[in-house]
């Protein structure tokens, strides 16, 4: 399962280092939406992908089915 936000970013054809400029972030902001690690997706960046034409609640929601995806990938790998 692709995480929306790496998703999005890829098809905006932009870099972490460019995103992270644009938005005054860090590219540490970016790489940690991206792997799921926060509990929603950072505020800027839901903006900005919402600025560039995503849906907002599509992206909202496909990023908490990735984190609970990513949540059974853990518990998956704890049990083995």
């Amino acid at each position: 399962m692709e995480n929306p936000v790496k998703a999005a970013r890829e098809k905006l054809n932009i870099t972490h280092k460019e995103l992270s400029f644009v938005l005054g972030v860090t590219e540490q902001t970016i790489r940690t939406n991206e792997r799921g690690e926060n509990l929603k997706i950072t505020k800027k960046i839901l903006h900005f992908l919402e600025d560039q034409g995503f849906n907002r609640g599509q992206l909202q929601r496909d990023y908490e089915n990735y984190r609970n995806w990513k949540k059974q990938q853990v518990f998956e790998s704890l049990k083995a």
